[in-house]
């Protein structure tokens, strides 16, 4: 069982990373850019098991989601123990980009399984700030799918105190904001 990283550690300045479950080893995510794992010697996660297809699945991070696609692997990819399967009624919804995966989900590549994790915390004074402001905006997003006020929970995180560049810039940068935003899960208390 071998699996090669691309080299950051927990403690380093990323956002969110896949967290192989079995050993702990932290494959960051990069904004924009795919990772193909499989057990060919060519995917980004290298998982040397004969229950792993050369090109298994692959993650994208687009910065606010992270989505995952099956590559017509032997033994499927799983979410949470729900099977992909991509065109032919699936147990997960599929959009275009892929299955969503979302914070604390475990994502099952053969018998390797991966959960989506971020070294982001929310402080403890932040969800009772102002009589629980911070989560009423994030649980008011998220159910009503409109994110236009992204740029407000920045402002209001800030004054609660928080002083992460990550979370902040996220919530303020540009981009279409949507239901599995990390940062809103991550307030929301997803993990």
């Amino acid at each position: 069982m071998t699996g090669s990283s691309t080299g950051q550690a927990k403690g380093t300045n990323m956002a969110v990373w896949l967290e192989w479950v079995e050993t702990g080893k932290i494959f960051p995510l990069v904004r924009g850019q795919s990772m193909v794992i499989g057990r060919g010697y060519h995917a980004d996660i290298h998982l040397d098991m004969q229950d792993v297809s050369r090109r298994h699945c692959q993650v994208h991070w687009d910065g606010c989601r992270v989505w995952v696609h099956d590559l017509d692997s032997r033994n499927g990819t799983y979410i949470n123990r729900f099977l992909i399967v991509e065109a032919k009624g699936c147990l997960l919804r599929v959009e275009p980009k892929g299955c969503l995966l979302r914070l604390g989900d475990i994502l099952h590549s053969g018998p390797v399984r991966f959960r989506l994790s971020t070294s982001r915390r929310v402080e403890v004074a932040w969800p009772t700030w102002h009589d629980g402001l911070l989560v009423s905006l994030a649980r008011q997003m998220y159910n009503s799918r409109d994110f236009t006020d992204m740029p407000i929970l920045a402002d209001t995180l800030e004054k609660a105190g928080c002083q992460d560049a990550d979370i902040l810039n996220h919530c303020r940068g540009p981009g279409l904001h949507v239901r599995g935003c990390w940062v809103v899960d991550l307030l929301l208390g997803r993990k």
